[in-house]
């Protein structure tokens, strides 16, 4: 999987590392959750971009107090599906890496995602 970028003004320029390409998608994502407690969503379809966090309205909201009103935004960019983080709270990581705040990450088919206590399984399409 590509490394996380840490400064989002690379992300136009962010390849993954030598010889391997980004995980690529047809331009949509399937977040799942593992348990449906304090989400008010059972599953969330990413077709563009969406942002996330504890603020009712939005696409994800994530009842959960270690999350940001407005945690971070999840978009499509060069074939892949990222989550880029805002905050600088250890409330998400991605595969077990825990993100810093501006810290963007390729979510990749299989991927887990964890947005304070909850976790999601990627379905990259």
């Amino acid at each position: 999987c590509p490394p996380l970028v840490r400064n989002p003004l690379e992300i136009s320029a962010t390849a993954g590392p030598q010889g391997v390409d980004p995980p690529a998608t047809s331009g949509c994502a399937l977040l799942v959750p593992r348990q449906q407690d304090g989400l008010a969503a059972r599953h969330l379809w990413l077709f563009g971009q969406a942002a996330i966090g504890s603020q009712p309205g939005l696409p994800l909201v994530v009842k959960d107090s270690a999350i940001a009103p407005v945690q971070g935004i999840l978009y499509y960019h060069r074939q892949s599906v990222w989550i880029h983080n805002l905050v600088d709270n250890q409330a998400v990581a991605v595969d077990g890496i825990v993100m810093d705040a501006n810290a963007i990450a390729p979510l990749a088919d299989g991927s887990t995602l964890r947005l304070g206590i909850h976790s999601f399984s990627v379905e990259a399409y």
